[in-house]
């Protein structure tokens, strides 16, 4: 067998949980020297260690040069910190119904024509390590308008039609649907609690508007990094 420069590793986690990451002879380029070291999950759940700080304070191997063994090889301090996932959407959220109000069909004007805007937030709690969130609303489109931007309302015995529901920024920009927005960055740390506020409201989408209850729903998606 031919001779090969290379260097053999067999590293432990030495907290969670004393078994080899990996083991065999792991070959570098001569001309550069650089072994690499990498951290692998192990859990035989897929799920993450505890949260906590884990560190290689041992002897990893040996290094050879031409066949000779030329250097044992050992590292000290070499961490990673394992984080919680953190960011929990409260409980007064998690399910919201947004009471859009009774209004006389003959308050919409016409296509296009709107109710007065009703407020409505979702709350975020326990962000310790979160510096982008970002919001999606998944709801089914309603087909009579070409922007994707209006809930089709239910369809039920005796319900209204000629409506849709919009959702809308604090600010009152209307909320693209089936589509991911980032709503807050930042420094992480620095914030750990978080007020997303949106608004709804009915929408004329057909030239005529029959009375009857007029119900939509959305679901939402809060991601984060």
């Amino acid at each position: 067998m031919g001779e090969q420069d290379g260097i053999n590793f067999d590293p432990l986690f030495t907290a969670w949980p004393s078994a080899p990451v990996f083991s065999g002879q792991r070959a570098f380029q001569a001309e550069n020297k650089k072994p690499t070291i990498y951290f692998w999950r192990i859990a035989d759940n897929g799920g993450l260690p505890p949260p906590g700080e884990y560190c290689l304070n041992d002897y990893l191997g040996d290094i050879y040069l031409g066949g000779v063994q030329a250097m044992r090889f050992s590292v000290s301090g070499l961490c990673i910190q394992v984080k919680s996932p953190t960011c929990k959407i409260t409980d007064d959220s998690k399910n919201i119904n947004v009471f859009l109000g009774r209004h006389n069909k003959t308050a919409f004007t016409g296509l296009n024509s709107t109710t007065a805007p009703v407020p409505f937030n979702i709350n975020l709690t326990n962000c310790e390590n979160v510096g982008s969130v970002f919001m999606q609303f998944n709801a089914t489109v309603d087909s009579a308008v070409a922007a994707n931007e209006v809930i089709k309302i239910d369809d039920q015995p005796e319900g209204a039609s000629g409506l849709g529901v919009q959702i809308l920024s604090a600010g009152g920009s209307l909320v693209p649907l089936n589509q991911v927005s980032q709503v807050w960055s930042g420094k992480k740390g620095s914030q750990t609690n978080y007020r997303l506020s949106y608004q709804a409201r009915y929408i004329q989408t057909q030239p005529a508007v029959t009375a009857g209850e007029a119900n939509a729903s959305a679901t939402f998606v809060v991601t984060y990094n």
